[in-house]
């Protein structure tokens, strides 16, 4: 535990590639959930978990990629 005045800055410490963008919540095509127009029966797990970047196709995305609602 830090001392008084002294704060515990590893607590907050990001390493490179552990931020990742989560699209979904902003997309004209998400629905709820994991389904989308892109996968009406539930999206990869590498695009919910924000592994991916659906700005780009990605396999059986039907040709449906991120839009942002505007």
């Amino acid at each position: 535990m830090p001392e008084r005045g002294e704060s515990d800055q590893s607590r907050f410490a990001w390493e490179p590639g552990d931020w990742k963008e989560w699209l979904c919540g902003t997309c004209i095509h998400w629905k709820d959930g994991r389904v989308c127009a892109a996968y009406p029966n539930g999206m990869p797990d590498e695009i919910w978990n924000g592994d991916v970047d659906h700005r780009r196709p990605y396999p059986g995305d039907r040709g449906i990629q991120y839009k942002g609602k505007s």
